[in-house]
């Protein structure tokens, strides 16, 4: 009888211990889920000998197949993208071969812009022979880092390119500049002036990731500055659009260019001058392009110049890189005019 009793009272303490251990386990099942959950991690276990994936309800949607807990594994390898797919199981096979973990990245067929996968994965079994019989893991999308890390070589591309471009232009202001200034405090002011216009631009695009620039901020940017506060006497009209990076750097030369020389010899040396500075446009769709007019009226007489300096030549010529582009630049008895067309491009926001 006392052997029975201590035997009841050790069945009670493994019942127990039994009880506590699957509550904790219980405990640690829900832990897990949630921690995959949060992470967006889709768990899975392949059992290699049947061919057949155990996992939960984010991986068949990971891959774009029909909900379900059970997977076959080709449907797996079908879903992966052809210019991914021999690379990502010639990797896998070798990984399992070589050792007990496996990464690797691929696309997955059927969405535009691609989602990237990556899975992790470790055998946790094998058969007497070395051969891997079962395999734990998880897959999660890694689409958004992949776009970013595009997006960062597409900008160091466009920022190589730019850079290259911009070198080219400082050389050549500062060539025509010190060719046309009759002294070198000419050339210094000058060349400092259309430094810091070229300057402005570039920060502008470089804080948009040179996707392009709305004309008004640029507007704004480049010609504000000459006006004064007290009195404004320039006008600025016209809708926002978008330009791209060639566009923008012509322009905000061009708008340099022009109300410099109108703060020096035109309308805005006089008080009663004043500037109308609009743009429209004209043409739909892909033969849409933007007019910008530079009218100036109420400063001294204005008479063509005998000889036309760097700052015309960069009026006429700033834009040459935009492919269908017109600038006229007219010296008007009433005040300069000037009238700038170029071809609108659609430019992602």
């Amino acid at each position: 009888l006392a052997g029975l009793a201590a035997s009841l009272f050790t069945l009670k303490d493994a019942t127990r211990s039994g009880a506590i251990a699957e509550a904790a386990l219980v405990r640690e099942e829900k832990r897990r889920a949630i921690a995959l959950d949060a992470a967006s991690l889709a768990s899975w276990a392949w059992d290699i000998r049947t061919d057949m994936i155990e996992c939960d309800v984010l991986l068949p949607e990971l891959f774009n197949l029909p909900r379900s807990n059970r997977l076959r594994a080709r449907d797996i390898v079908m879903a992966i993208d052809p210019r991914d797919a021999y690379q990502t199981e010639t990797r896998f096979r070798d990984a399992l071969a070589g050792g007990d973990d496996y990464f690797g990245e691929y696309r997955v067929k059927g969405f535009h812009p691609p989602r990237w996968l990556a899975t992790r994965g470790r055998v946790i079994e094998r058969h007497a022979d070395g051969r891997p019989t079962l395999i734990f893991g998880v897959s999660y999308d890694i689409s958004e880092r992949k776009l970013g890390e595009e997006r960062q070589r597409l900008l160091l591309r466009e920022l190589n390119h730019r850079v290259k471009n911009t070198l080219a232009t400082v050389q050549a202001l500062a060539t025509q500049t010190v060719r046309h200034a009759r002294q070198p405090s000419a050339f210094l002011e000058a060349f400092g002036a259309r430094l810091q216009a070229l300057g402005i631009a570039h920060n502008l695009l470089s804080d948009r990731e040179w996707r392009g620039i709305g004309i008004r901020e640029l507007v704004q940017i480049e010609v504000r500055p000459f006006d004064t506060a007290e009195q404004l006497r320039m006008t600025i009209t016209g809708p926002d659009l978008l330009l791209s990076p060639d566009q923008a750097v012509g322009l905000g030369l061009i708008l340099h260019e022009l109300a410099s020389n109108a703060l020096q010899y035109g309308s805005l040396s006089a008080t009663s001058g004043k500037v109308d500075l609009s743009w429209k446009t004209r043409g739909r769709k892909a033969g849409r392009r933007l007019v910008l007019t530079w009218r100036e009226s109420g400063g001294p007489a204005v008479a063509p110049p005998e000889r036309h300096g760097f700052g015309s030549i960069l009026i006429r010529r700033s834009l040459a890189k935009v492919m269908s582009s017109e600038v006229a630049h007219e010296f008007r008895p009433e005040g300069v005019f000037a009238e700038i067309s170029m071809p609108l491009e659609d430019l992602p926001k």
